[in-house]
């Protein structure tokens, strides 16, 4: 399970640096742009050229794009306390010190009574390894 906590971490560093990589890079032609910019002479003329019209459509599109962000919030909230509460699931089985691999069997080895000898001498090689205390075959792996 620490493995996993770590994975974690290391996905949610990942996602927070992307964030902060995106809204630095989204945010610097704006400002670039501002910085270059006469703000009080656009500032006078902006006023003058917006009629009534064009005023209560851009009023519209940025209610409707704080109604869209805060809509995805929540979403985003919800969507990451039902992933906390999942990965505090008891899955009924301990994985500390488990360790699971996938196998594809070889063409020639499609007919079942092939399939199972290479199986149990998998099972075999595996469990006289030192230090392995238990072997066994799945088809398919809890929770997957």
């Amino acid at each position: 399970m620490a493995r996993a906590n770590t994975d974690l971490t290391d996905v949610q560093i990942f996602a927070s640096a992307a964030v902060l990589a995106t809204a630095i890079l989204s945010g610097l032609p704006p400002a670039w742009r501002m910085a270059r910019a006469d703000v009080a002479n656009s500032l006078r003329e902006s006023g003058r050229g917006l009629t009534a019209g064009h005023h209560r459509l851009r009023a519209g599109l940025v209610v409707a794009q704080v109604a869209v962000a805060l809509v995805l919030l929540v979403a985003a909230s919800l969507l990451i306390r039902s992933f906390q509460r999942l990965m505090d699931v008891d899955p009924g089985f301990d994985s500390r010190h488990l360790l699971t691999i996938s196998t594809q069997v070889p063409p020639a080895l499609r007919q079942a009574d092939r399939r199972t000898g290479f199986y149990r001498r998998v099972q075999d090689a595996v469990a006289s390894v030192p230090g392995v205390e238990g072997v066994a075959a799945a088809s398919r792996l809890p929770m997957q």
